[in-house]
């Protein structure tokens, strides 16, 4: 191997990148309440714009050839995210209404510009760093990719993982500010320049004098939330949340996302009574979310009511309940910060009542707890007469087509594993299911209870009107319409093209214009590049959808996204060291059997995701499982781009540049396909079989 410091830009650059990426990823979602539909747009965009820069280096190779130009770059490249983020706090706030929802295209275009000069120049850097290694050999390529995967290992392990945890993304673009400034600094001092020495020296006296005057994510918070007092703001390991107050009411969000606001009175009793009326004497709660919004104090109007298990995904969240004292402290209230779905796994528990007090299945995350497997999973901690409570936005008045089909999914997949199951009318559609008998005469059973209540009593519900709309609703229910299911959430896809309805999206010129470009792309570029195209589209794709299939299991892929990355990078980085030590011994694969490999490997992905709650009872087991497939796709990757690397006869810098861009191009397609659109549409085992059958067909196509 070579010196390595001639790859110390390159490790710098990978730590940068990968660690902006993820942070920027995070603040995004946050702007735009974001869910795996913004997360592929981010993402799409990101690799595309970072290939295109990679091209560019090829076309323009001597932007960046002279020292004080890479000096200027690495300062650049330290100063454009701390740039981007403020300027996307700030485009959000003065280009859309403050809590408006932002159109798909809107999103798109708005991504495509905050991300273009940052993403243009990492991916510039990489081959231009290429050509400037002394003393090049035919490992040269793969050994770069190397020494970047590395620095996006580190960058994502200790900047997004676990300093996180403990400080402010500003804080942490500082950091990486200062690596930037001190390699940048190493040049000119190796080219005994002193005037880009004392650039740098100002650059870093700049943006600190800036940083430590104010607090620029602070004070955009305050902007975003204009008319609302900011009382906290805190990043967690879910999200950000944010706590405002505004005429007497304190309102929580997450990700931009509202959870709740004090106050309404008619919700709270609504998401509470219809269910805990229906048992005569109900003991055991489970209150799965909303304990933050009095639905608490409602339960305990009931003096059957001997315990309430209150879980809360977000710890954090928990903690800012008890600071503005908002979870009641009633010693029968116990406290459970954690997933639903994994304490349910783990507890012996029998609930009388389950409400389960979430937002619409709008994300992936959220569509876990309406899929027929929760439903399943439910039943062994429910007693003989319990009653589950869930809930969709109001459909009484009026349904559209695809309203209709969110609702008809999860009366589906409530239906098979329940006896009975009514939808109640209210502010929202409530669903209760049950194997005892169920009642949509709630006034009447309210009075029977003795229930003191403001608005769910017989003087403010008619029990006939309600049993008329209750029935208009059930009659449009469409039994052909399928199940909601972990792997394939038909629910969430619905909501998603609700989102995409409202602004009128269309999706056929744009594909059309996409395509076309794509089918020109791939005719123009070499065989083998065709091979890494393929491969970054499925291991984007494949990654992608681990993610996703990790979140239906456990519930916290937002944590666990750096983890998964960090170990894709370390991967490929470890792909690019064992290739070249096989190439010499005559042992290496070629291109097209390590196509093969990918397609198998997809395959095997596949399997465990339909096998794993049959062959594996352990969770611990299922988590390193996860991690080791992730860590393959990288390897199969970074060996991908050293098997190519290999056949290549061009100089390292030009052969980087066009190798690089077709696997970035690649996996920007590949992540936009799967997130917007095959993912929700056909679920996970199909697009896994497409992406394994395709690779087996490209990689029997390069054998000569």
């Amino acid at each position: 191997m070579l010196k390595r410091r001639n790859y110390l830009p390159l490790f710098v650059l990978g730590l940068t990148s990968m660690t902006t990426q993820v942070l920027l990823l995070r603040h995004f979602l946050d702007a735009f309440s974001g869910n795996e539909l913004i997360i592929g747009i981010f993402l799409a965009n990101w690799m595309f714009l970072t290939g295109a820069g990679a091209w560019l280096a090829r076309k323009f190779p001597g932007v960046f050839s002279s020292p004080s130009r890479l000096n200027l770059a690495f300062i650049l490249l330290g100063t454009l995210p701390i740039v981007t983020l403020i300027l996307l706090e700030l485009g959000r706030i003065a280009i859309f209404p403050p809590g408006a929802l932002v159109g798909f295209y809107q999103v798109l275009i708005f991504s495509f510009v905050i991300q273009l000069p940052f993403c243009l120049l990492s991916g510039w850097l990489f081959p231009t760093l290429v050509d400037k290694i002394k003393e090049p050999t035919e490992d040269t390529p793969a050994y770069a990719y190397l020494w970047e995967s590395l620095g996006s290992f580190a960058g994502v392990l200790v900047f997004t993982v676990i300093l996180l945890c403990f400080s402010l993304t500003v804080n942490i673009l500082y950091l990486v500010l200062i690596i930037n400034l001190f390699l940048a600094y190493y040049i000119s001092k190796e080219q005994n320049n002193k005037k880009l020495r004392n650039i740098d020296l100002i650059v870093w006296g700049v943006i600190t004098f800036l940083l430590t005057s104010s607090n620029p994510d602070k004070t955009l918070t305050r902007y975003r939330y204009k008319g609302q007092h900011v009382l906290e703001q805190k990043e967690s390991p879910y999200g950000k949340l944010v706590v405002t107050e505004s005429g007497g009411q304190k309102n929580f969000y997450e990700n931009g996302l509202p959870l709740f606001s004090g106050n309404d009175a008619i919700s709270r009793e609504e998401s509470v009574h219809y269910a805990m009326l229906q048992p005569e004497a109900p003991q055991k709660v489970l209150l799965i979310s909303g304990g933050l919004s009095g639905q608490i104090n409602e339960i305990l109007k009931y003096p059957s009511v001997e315990s309430i298990d209150y879980l809360e995904l977000n710890s954090e969240l928990i903690k800012l309940g008890q600071k503005y004292q908002l979870i009641s402290k009633d010693p029968r209230v116990r406290v459970i910060p954690g997933d639903a779905r994994h304490y349910l796994k783990e507890s012996h528990e029998k609930y009388d009542i389950v409400l389960v007090q979430l937002a619409d299945p709008v994300t992936a995350q959220l569509n876990r707890y309406y899929t027929y497997e929760f439903f399943r999973e439910l039943l062994k901690n429910l007693s003989s007469q319990a009653v589950v409570s869930i809930s969709l936005r109001s459909t009484a008045d009026y349904v559209n087509s695809i309203s209709r089909q969110t609702n008809s999914v999860i009366y589906n997949s409530l239906i098979l594993s329940f006896k009975n199951v009514l939808i109640i009318p209210g502010n929202r559609n409530y669903f209760l299911a049950s194997d005892a008998t169920l009642s949509l005469k709630i006034g009447e059973l309210a009075d029977k209870r003795k229930i003191t209540t403001d608005y769910v009593n017989s003087s403010y519900l008619q029990d006939d009107l309600m049993e008329q709309r209750s029935n208009l609703i059930l009659s449009k229910m469409d039994s052909t319409a399928g199940l909601n299911r972990d792997f394939h959430p038909r629910a969430y896809l619905h909501e998603t093209s609700l989102y995409l309805l409202a602004f009128n999206t269309h999706w056929i010129i744009p594909a059309g214009v996409v395509l076309i470009l794509l089918v020109i792309y791939l005719i123009r570029i070499r065989r083998a590049r065709i091979s890494l195209f393929v491969t970054g589209f499925t291991a984007s794709a494949l990654s992608f959808m681990m993610m996703m299939a990790f979140q239906a299991i456990y519930g916290y892929v937002y944590l666990m996204a750096g983890v998964f990355i960090s170990l894709f990078m370390l991967g490929a980085a470890g792909g690019c060291w064992v290739y070249p030590l096989l190439w010499k011994r005559n042992l290496a694969p070629g291109p097209a059997w390590v196509q093969v490999y990918l397609g198998g490997f997809v395959i095997l992905v596949m399997m465990f995701l339909l096998g794993y709650r049959e062959v594996f009872h352990s969770d611990f087991l299922i988590l390193i499982i996860f991690l080791l497939m992730s860590m393959l796709s990288g390897s199969l990757t970074g060996m991908q781009f050293s098997a190519v690397a290999a056949l290549e006869d061009t100089p390292p810098g030009r052969m980087t540049s066009d190798i690089y861009s077709a696997e970035m191009i690649g996996s920007a397609l590949g992540v936009l396909a799967v997130a917007t659109l095959l993912f929700p549409l056909v679920g996970l085992v199909w697009v896994c079989l497409g992406l394994g059958l395709v690779n087996f067909v490209i990689g029997f196509m390069m054998f000569e």
